[in-house]
């Protein structure tokens, strides 16, 4: 963590953290990390667009891989902040588990309310934890699942989401554009999807 937070300190811009499975994966581990960084989920507006930020292991039960969920508390949290900025033009969720994928994570606690939340206003969510790039079209929205971004991967190529890339996403009037940038060139949203 020292040397992570020395690279951190070393950007001009605001950096804003997404809890994973690596960072807390028991409660010893989730102290510190609040400790030292702050709360593992919060939001900010900036732009005009609301920043959710959640914790995508926070499932209360200790024995669930990767405590995979979200807990009631942040439920809550996510309630509150989407209440309070319900004016904003665009919403952006990030975890790192990508909970929205049904067939793997079909039990997980408090995903499913937060997105019933989310369903009536524009919004975007990214996701990690698999290093491999999908974009996914979930009940009219765009999710993405994030490649490796650094991570490990067997990296055959662009076409099987496997590829260490940079999402580059612009804002424009009509909602996000996204495009993945690689050492091999940018690709769009749409390289690897779900299919």
């Amino acid at each position: 963590w020292d040397e992570f937070a020395a690279d951190i300190a070393g950007i001009d811009a605001p950096f804003f953290g997404v809890t994973g499975n690596h960072d807390v994966s028991n409660e010893k581990m989730t102290s510190y990390l609040e400790r030292r960084f702050g709360p593992t989920y919060y939001s900010f507006v900036y732009g005009g667009a609301l920043f959710l930020v959640l914790n995508s292991q926070d499932n209360p039960n200790p024995a669930v891989e990767y405590r995979s969920g979200i807990g009631e508390s942040q439920v809550e949290f996510a309630k509150e902040a989407l209440a309070a900025h319900a004016d904003v033009r665009w919403t952006f969720v990030f975890m790192h588990q990508p909970l929205f994928v049904k067939k793997d994570y079909p039990d997980v606690p408090g995903w499913g309310k937060i997105e019933g939340m989310l369903a009536a206003r524009p919004h975007t969510v990214f996701a990690g934890h698999w290093h491999e790039y999908a974009r996914h079209e979930v009940n009219g929205h765009v999710y993405y699942r994030l490649g490796t971004t650094g991570g490990a991967s067997q990296l055959r190529g662009a076409e099987r989401g496997e590829l260490d890339q940079v999402v580059w996403v612009t804002m424009t009037k009509d909602g996000p554009v996204v495009a993945n940038l690689d050492l091999k060139g940018i690709y769009p949203d749409d390289v690897s999807t779900d299919q």
